[in-house]
């Protein structure tokens, strides 16, 4: 999956403003570096100071935020291992990382919600379940949105689990009541809950996109949302202008790509079984 090393070099690049450069190191840096050396480099000092650098040949590859920089020299701070001749990418300060990194997540933020499961282990019988109190669930990030049950009391012994859905439970704070027809047994794991949650945020140069999100739809939306916050009052009615119409170019081209493949989990519908008929919770009841 594409790692947020890759996205905000991606955005980046599309972004522009501020500069880019890229090339190699003149000087074998060493392990623990905090500095790097290229002689070619031919900037005018203080050029990138607060800008980012990407080493994509580290392992794993990573970012630093230039603290100074000389007309051959980058400084940065947190040491990193870096071979004789290592590559480098830099963006000048404009968007520093924080900002490139805010935008993906604020992109990530704007796909909307994923839907996820957990198990848990049923008692034969029981009616309520401590959601806070499961070990393998403790406690669920967000609220229940569907019960399913095995056919078998241990689906890891199966090939094929056999989830049916359970239709006649409520959620109250942290408990989870079966109202009819609780599991009859004892069971390991053999219960799986569904709920939605949100993209987890990105924050290490590692992190990577969950596998639901297409990766160059979400680089363009990122773009767009960099350059929504350049919209608004300016000295210039040109330069909003400006932005304006690079926003709009980053939505049209964030369009052309396949769409987002995550589908959170619909609202629950509560059966309570009454006899011959059903009642569907009446708080679900328009």
């Amino acid at each position: 999956m594409k790692s947020l090393f890759e996205l905000t070099w991606e955005v980046a690049q599309e972004l522009r403003k501020g500069g880019i450069w890229t090339g190699a190191a003149t000087a074998d840096p060493g392990a623990g570096a905090t500095s790097l050396t290229d002689t070619t480099l031919g900037l005018i000092a203080g050029t990138v100071d607060g800008g980012t650098i990407w080493f994509p040949n580290t392992t794993p590859p990573e970012t630093r935020i230039i603290s100074t920089q000389t007309a051959t020299v980058i400084n940065w701070t947190g040491a990193i291992n870096l071979s004789a001749n290592e590559e480098y990418y830099i963006f000048g300060k404009t968007w520093p990382r924080w900002a490139l990194r805010d935008a993906v997540n604020r992109a990530l933020k704007n796909v909307g919600m994923f839907a996820r499961y957990d198990t848990m282990d049923s008692v034969g019988l029981q009616e309520d379940y401590d959601l806070s109190a499961d070990p393998t669930n403790a406690p669920l990030p967000n609220r229940v949105m569907s019960v399913e049950q095995s056919s078998y009391t241990d689906p890891s012994t199966a090939v094929n689990a056999a989830w049916t859905d359970h239709i006649s439970w409520i959620q109250f704070s942290e408990t989870l009541r079966f109202l009819d027809d609780p599991p009859p047994l004892d069971g390991v794991a053999n219960l799986r809950l569904g709920y939605n949650v949100d993209h987890p945020v990105m924050s290490a140069d590692s992190d990577e996109i969950e596998p639901e999100v297409s990766p160059k739809r979400l680089m363009w939306e990122a773009v767009a949302e960099a350059y929504m916050h350049l919209i608004g009052p300016h000295d210039s009615q040109a330069l909003d202008e400006q932005s304006e119409n690079l926003f709009n170019r980053a939505i049209t081209r964030a369009g052309g790509f396949p769409t987002h493949r995550n589908e959170p989990l619909p609202e629950p519908s509560i059966i309570i079984d009454e006899g011959a008929g059903g009642l569907v919770d009446p708080d679900l009841v328009v």
